[in-house]
């Protein structure tokens, strides 16, 4: 066997289990990705390592902090071990010269040998690095997260292979894994000052990148996206449109043709038995259809109607009869009884999982931006949004072309069946699957040539790459196609004026929180209202509230001068939390009057106690939410929050807040 086959094969038997959540074209995602964590803080770690674990391409630590201690009780990826570092320093010294001059190209500050040892970015990069010897791993330490140039390092990164981003960016790479080349590039920040956490959602916003900005504040954690739109071609939705879409009420050529070929009559009792239910609601169906024929013509009153399919309550009863009376022995064939039990399928499921949506796809083709004509760059016409938008125009003109049918899903649930029965019937939905799909392909390949001539007309303009995966998801899930838009944070903290609707759904969230949660003045929102309070705090003071005196604290010190000195700082803290509830016009709902703004100064209080304390349980939840979220983000799977999420550890509930 090559070495190649090998190294394939070792893989998939290493990544078995998750292969079957999001396939091999999600782990090949995973794998051609780099994500930069800015910030290697407890929850952003945590993050990381959920990625490690699944063998995430390759990490890239930038941080500006020297470990002490004290980083120890919050951060399990920060372990200061002071006995080998004389050992380690002697390794590492062979890097400084390199290191040296590629931080001179990139003007980044590097700092001496002795300093890069005790960095915290070295320090978690090597400890994640022990989860998966895959991962390939970088760290960079720089004197200071503010004056870094992130926007030239996202770029750089985009623009070169693994193997040179050693010598571009100056970062020190920390194992000889199998490098593999950067396709997929997600930047997390961690915890992370105000100033330094808009300037990297600014340089996001301007690159086209998507960024998860965590924050672990005392009990309450924030995990907040910033994306380009994404389009949504993998519905959350698959499995249950997978068993109702046996087309039933309008079965296709092949599946009439393996129904016409059993003889009910001369079936013996096991093969009566392993019938596939699908095909013993199509006998029913045409039964129930030929009585109800008959009934009509010969006058006789009948709970059937003369519509060709069962309507109202009596004709569902009667429809269920036929299927129990055709049984031979209803209590001992499971066959029959899941044609009961799934008996709704020939009449429920008609208009909703057969029929094309035609409704839902005009109001998605109105959000999605329309073709490009400034589009030069090969980048933004293959954005997710365009090419959402070719796929809705070829699905709708599919559906003119089959009286509004939706593009068969092509997948048949478990059923009690014999094998031989359960084949043929997997072949027919397959096989018609994969011809609606040709056809939607063509179709889109039509309407692209006749797009290429009108941009060639017009001088410009580039063709949109739909790849087949992209197209058979979108078939698969016609009925939750969405574009997801998250919010810019920049835009959050510095513009002037918030969208209505926006506002209206934060009123709502307040209003709901009050009326339906047993305790609401534990809503996430009005903890997240606090954190940005604090934020808010820090930009007016330089600091967190609560932190005061705490850097003149040593071990020795029994802090006895500084018990109550965090209060000082909680009437400047409820004034930023007034100013927060104000600009998010929240001041006339009554739980956010009554808890944050009129009643007591307890939240204030509370957050100035936790003086933006970083405690590992409340950092191992946002790091488990947001390695969800960019394993979503990276193999374009599964719905991402929209797009914040806000946990709160006092009452352990959480809730998503779109800003």
């Amino acid at each position: 066997m090559s070495t190649t086959s090998t190294t394939i094969d070792d893989t998939n038997n290493k990544y078995d289990r998750q292969l079957r959540l999001w396939g091999a074209a999600g782990q090949r995602r995973l794998g051609e990705t780099c994500v930069l964590l800015v910030g290697a803080s407890a929850c952003g770690t945590e993050a990381v390592k959920n990625l490690v674990l699944p063998g995430v391409g390759s990490v890239y630590i930038l941080d500006d902090v020297i470990a002490t201690t004290a980083d120890q009780a919050s951060n399990f990826f920060v372990v200061v071990n002071d006995d080998n570092e004389e050992q380690e320093q002697q390794r590492m010294q062979d890097d400084t010269a390199s290191d040296a001059a590629a931080a001179a190209n990139q003007d980044v500050s590097m700092t001496d040998s002795s300093t890069h040892f005790n960095s915290r970015a070295r320090i978690a990069m090597q400890l994640l690095q022990e989860l998966n010897p895959d991962v390939c791993g970088y760290y960079q330490h720089v004197e200071s997260l503010d004056a870094f140039d992130y926007a030239s390092l996202l770029r750089s990164l985009l623009q070169t292979q693994q193997q040179s981003m050693q010598s571009l960016t100056g970062a020190t790479r920390t194992n000889y894994a199998i490098v593999n080349s950067i396709n997929n590039l997600l930047v997390i920040a961690s915890d992370l000052p105000p100033s330094v956490a808009l300037s990297i959602a600014r340089a996001c916003h301007t690159v086209q990148i998507p960024l998860l900005s965590l924050q672990s504040y005392g009990l309450v954690g924030v995990v907040r996206l910033q994306s380009p739109p994404l389009a949504l071609l993998h519905g959350a939705a698959a499995n249950q449109q997978q068993a109702s879409d046996l087309r039933l009420t309008n079965p296709f050529h092949k599946m009439m043709q393996l129904y016409k070929n059993i003889d009910w009559d001369s079936l013996d009792d096991y093969s009566h038995q392993h019938v596939p239910y699908p095909l013993i609601l199509l006998h029913a169906l045409e039964t129930w259809r030929n009585n109800s024929k008959t009934t009509h013509e010969s006058g006789i009153s009948s709970h059937a109607s003369s519509s060709s399919l069962p309507s109202t309550p009596d004709e569902k009863k009667d429809f269920v009869e036929i299927i129990k009376r055709a049984s031979r022995n209803y209590d001992k064939e499971l066959n029959y009884q899941q044609a009961v039990q799934f008996c709704h399928f020939c009449y429920a499921s008609a208009a909703t999982q057969t029929e094309l949506p035609h409704e839902h796809l005009q109001q998605l083709l109105a959000k999605l931006p329309a073709t490009n004509d400034d589009a030069g760059a090969a980048e933004s016409v293959n954005s997710s949004s365009c090419k959402l938008r070719v796929i809705v125009l070829a699905l709708l003109e599919f559906g003119k072309l089959h009286y509004n049918q939706a593009p068969l899903h092509g997948g048949i649930p478990d059923m009690a069946s014999s094998t031989s029965m359960y084949v043929q019937l997997q072949n027919a939905y397959r096989e018609q699957a994969q011809a609606d799909l040709r056809e939607v392909r063509q179709i889109l390949q039509q309407q692209q040539q006749q797009q290429q001539q009108q941009q060639e007309q017009q001088e410009g303009g580039a063709a949109i790459i739909v790849s087949d995966g992209e197209l058979v998801a979108a078939c698969r899930n016609v009925h939750t196609l969405d574009l997801l838009s998250p919010g810019s944070i920049f835009d959050e903290y510095v513009s002037t004026s918030i969208p209505n609707s926006i506002l209206q759904g934060l009123l709502e969230a307040a209003t709901d929180a009050a009326e339906d949660d047993e305790r609401p003045d534990q809503c996430p929102l009005l903890w997240y209202l606090g954190v940005q309070a604090c934020r808010l705090f820090h930009d007016q003071v330089g600091r967190y509230p609560g932190t005061i005196g705490l850097e003149n604290t040593n071990d020795n010190d029994d802090g006895s001068g500084n018990d109550q000195a965090y209060l000082q700082d909680v009437p400047l803290l409820q004034e930023c939390l007034a100013s927060m509830v104000g600009r998010y016009q929240l001041s006339d709902n009554k739980l956010v009057q009554e808890t944050l703004v009129a009643r007591s100064v307890d939240y204030a209080t509370e957050l100035t106690r936790w003086a933006n304390a970083e405690l590992h349980t409340i950092a191992s939840v946002v790091g488990g939410v947001a390695s969800q979220e960019a394993v979503k983000l990276i193999t374009g799977q599964y719905v991402p929050i929209d797009d914040c999420y806000v946990y709160n550890g006092i009452a352990s509930v959480a809730g998503v807040y779109k800003f």
